[in-house]
């Protein structure tokens, strides 16, 4: 659900989630009928691993008190991947200015080698 509700949102928008009787409450239903229920509201750290390769970051503490559990996340305009990508060609001649910006060697591929393994992917700002 948190992902489908930060490819809806725009950069910059708000996914909040919250329940006005707190997490315990919703815990209880989730043991009455977990049909009507199917989910607990995750405590903080279990929202941190929830988001973390999503393009959502926690705005502040989630609010877990006893009656309020509330959690604000921002749409951000990337996100961590899961695992590394590796990409493999011939090195072609770029713009002379990664390397010394960086303070790191860099090298560049060639765009045609890979380009469609890139359509879609959002770049930063």
């Amino acid at each position: 659900a948190l992902a489908k509700a930060a490819e809806l949102c725009k950069k910059g928008g708000k996914v909040i989630v919250g329940h006005p009787l707190g997490r315990a409450f919703v815990a209880s239903l989730h043991k009455q009928d977990d049909v009507f229920t199917p989910q607990e509201m995750p405590d903080a750290s279990s929202l941190g691993e929830m988001v973390r390769f999503l393009p959502l970051e926690l705005e502040g503490a989630v609010v877990d008190e006893e009656e309020l559990y509330l959690a604000t996340m921002e749409r951000t305009p990337h996100a961590v991947l899961p695992e590394t990508v590796f990409l493999r060609g011939p090195v072609a001649e770029g713009y002379g200015r990664g390397g010394k910006k960086l303070g790191v060697p860099t090298a560049n591929l060639p765009q045609s080698q890979f380009s469609s393994q890139l359509e879609g992917v959002e770049t930063g700002e």
